[in-house]
């Protein structure tokens, strides 16, 4: 007869792996703003719930939990970063010239008009002769 020695399984971390995949997902999206702060806090709490789980035995692969809470913090502090990088810009002069990131006008908001650089002189063509002394005018002879 044969007997097989069946081990106990631990089931698999779902909460981890969504707390991975969303982790990775917001960490990319975190310029976005909004997918990142979503994303990110998703991935915070799965990786939580799915860590709890590992600890108390019931479920495997803590570790994936744990990356998913890491990204997740990621994906939060990249959005964090873009809130603060447009604030600081907000912050900036209003009133902005030609060649200086745009033309703002004085409420801040782009104008629809273009404003061309003043007309230069144009340069003498290259192959003109000078004018003839007898088509120049006349000029009054010392004596």
């Amino acid at each position: 007869m044969d007997h097989a020695l069946w081990l106990p399984v631990r089931p698999g971390n779902g909460f981890g792996t969504a707390a991975l995949i969303v982790g990775i997902t917001g960490a990319l999206l975190g310029v976005s703003i909004v997918f990142g702060i979503l994303l990110g806090a998703l991935a915070v709490v799965f990786g939580a719930v799915g860590r709890a789980r590992a600890t108390r035995g019931e479920a495997a692969n803590g570790g994936t939990a744990l990356a998913g809470i890491v990204l997740g913090g990621v994906a939060l502090l990249i959005s964090a970063l873009m809130i603060v990088l447009i604030a600081v810009d907000g912050l900036g002069p209003k009133d902005r010239g030609p060649g200086d990131g745009g033309d703002r006008g004085r409420d801040g908001g782009y104008s629809d008009t273009y404003q061309a650089a003043p007309p230069h002189p144009a340069p003498p063509h290259p192959e003109a002769r000078p004018a003839h002394p007898a088509s120049l005018p006349p000029t009054a002879v010392s004596a």
